[in-house]
């Protein structure tokens, strides 16, 4: 999958707006590519957005319907499904992107699980340090 993202939106503070794995910010709109499940030689596209429902928190939208192009590509059948990547919410640049709008660290689940992975991570690497 690939994606092109506008991430020059806001965050909103609260539970329901992060979860361990990543941040959504209100207004997030991105154009994903992937390989079709009918038939994966064909590539797919499809735009995502993230609205803010009020009291029950974001909503996510997929807009249009499937544009299946003709373009012909070896892919591998898809084997699971990724609800960030679905979103393109998984990419390095998307998520820095992401964070970069949260500089005070407040959507505290999601910081408080990358801190924790970032120091396990140095951790393992230590261990195997000579």
């Amino acid at each position: 999958m690939c994606t092109k993202n506008s991430c020059k939106r806001s965050v909103a503070f609260g539970k329901l707006w992060c979860n361990k794995k990543a941040i959504f910010p209100k207004g997030y709109r991105s154009r994903v590519k992937f390989g079709s499940f009918l038939n994966p030689a064909l590539v797919g596209s499809y735009i995502v957005e993230i609205h803010d429902a009020g009291l029950i928190g974001p909503i996510f939208k997929r807009l249009n319907q499937q544009i299946v192009n003709d373009c012909k590509l070896d892919l591998e059948p898809i084997k699971r499904v990724d609800g960030l990547e679905m979103c393109g919410l998984s990419y390095p640049a998307t998520v820095q992107a992401i964070e970069d709008l949260d500089p005070e660290h407040r959507c505290l689940e999601y910081w408080s699980n990358k801190v924790n992975h970032n120091e396990a991570m140095k951790l393992t690497f230590s261990m195997f340090s000579f």
